[in-house]
């Protein structure tokens, strides 16, 4: 707990200093620190400082009788992924936190892992900016559930969303659907058989939950659009986004727009090869690599927006650059074809170009049919700055 009742010393608890002591705990409960190598000491906690909302690289090294409950606080922009290793360094326990949150601001804000086994000495780590963990002997265990996602007799284009297994009393979301699609088709839920749920639903299941999709077939398509028509496709995490890892491959990404009070299922393609699709260790933001290759649909007239966190100046929209460089940049597209493509410092042999997404969605839009007047809008909102890649 680096806040009240904190074991930090005053001289720690300043941004970028290193921190590494041992707990002892007494027999009423009390909690004091000792030297890490004390005798007393019962867990040991290493890292280093960085303000009220944690500490970053933070290990928690503590002995065991057998099974625990951990209880880890964190903060919002924290997303890695916890994990608790045995004495012969095996995973034991894992958790990716789903919608993090500041344990700062709510101490109800925490994930919860249980370690079920026999006496053994735990690590755990993974944390991102961490305030508080907590380890306690427990009884028994709460069971665990198995969330599974598979096509059964369906065929789509893409990937399933990741299963995971979940403590019995635990909400599971339906996530979005952003990596499945089947043409002139919506994803509109998925079933175990019995029920259907909807995507982005909250549930609390009360046992193993396998679930295939339900398609929907459309009644009409981008083409019949009698007005402007807004596509979204945003890559973070804290917005619904998947883990991405992409790199040398190709792939799709789903959103879902609505046409004349329909809503339908509307993908972009990318590559990937050059270029790296990657939010793995944020919330709300993702690296997108130089190379990376778009392809939207589109139509003559759209409109292609683009908001960066830095400077934007090396990248092409529909084989064009000629913009007037900023973090703002808009586009009009002078072609009638279906789709265009968006590269990411195309022709530019930076390692270190990272496309950030915060806080503003990076989304794409569209609208007008044939030879109508509504404009078929693009948008595309990212965040960016220069960084070593480290590959």
């Amino acid at each position: 707990n680096n806040q009240s009742g904190t074991l930090l010393t005053s001289e720690e608890q300043v941004q970028g200093t290193s921190v590494n002591f041992g707990v002892a705990v007494a027999d009423d409960g009390t909690v004091t620190r000792v030297a890490a190598d004390d005798a007393s000491s019962v867990a040991t906690v290493s890292g280093t400082f960085h303000s009220d909302h944690g500490c970053t690289g933070l290990k928690v090294v503590v002995a065991v009788p057998g099974s625990v409950k951990i209880t880890v606080g964190q903060c919002t922009y924290s997303s890695n992924t916890i994990k608790v290793t045995n004495s012969g360094g095996e995973t034991v326990v894992s958790k990716t936190p789903s919608s993090p949150a500041c344990w700062k601001n709510s101490h109800s804000n925490v994930d919860e892992l249980y370690y079920t086994g026999d006496a053994t000495t735990l690590t755990i780590t993974g944390m991102g900016y961490c305030p508080y963990v907590a380890v306690e002997a427990v009884n028994e265990t709460p069971s665990k559930y198995a969330i599974t996602y598979a096509l059964g007799n369906e065929t789509a284009e893409g990937v399933l969303p990741a299963s995971s297994e979940i403590d019995a009393g635990e909400t599971v979301t339906i996530p979005l659907n952003r990596t499945l699609y089947k043409d002139g088709y919506t994803l509109t839920g998925w079933t175990n058989g019995s029920s259907n749920y909807a995507p982005g639903a909250t549930i609390t299941p009360d046992g193993d939950l396998a679930l295939t999709p339900v398609f929907t077939q459309n009644s009409v398509a981008l083409a019949d659009r009698t007005s402007d028509v807004t596509l979204k496709w945003d890559f973070q995490r804290k917005n619904g986004a998947p883990l991405l890892n992409y790199q040398n491959q190709a792939g799709i990404y789903v959103t879902q727009g609505n046409v004349n009070g329909n809503t339908i299922d509307v993908k972009l393609d990318f590559n990937t090869s050059p270029g790296k699709i990657n939010n793995t260790n944020w919330t709300d933001w993702c690296q997108i690599n130089n190379g990376t290759t778009f392809t939207i649909p589109s139509c003559k007239g759209a409109v292609v927006s683009v908001e960066a966190y830095a400077t934007l100046s090396e990248l092409t929209i529909d084989g064009q650059n000629d913009y007037t460089s900023g973090q703002t940049i808009s586009y009009t597209v002078a072609n009638s074809a279906e789709t265009i493509d968006i590269v990411i410092g195309s022709g530019q042999p930076r390692r270190w170009r990272h496309l950030r997404q915060r806080e503003r969605h990076h989304h794409m839009a569209g609208g007008q049919r044939g030879e109508t007047h509504h404009r078929h809008r693009h948008h595309q909102r990212h965040q960016q700055c220069l960084r070593q890649c480290g590959r």
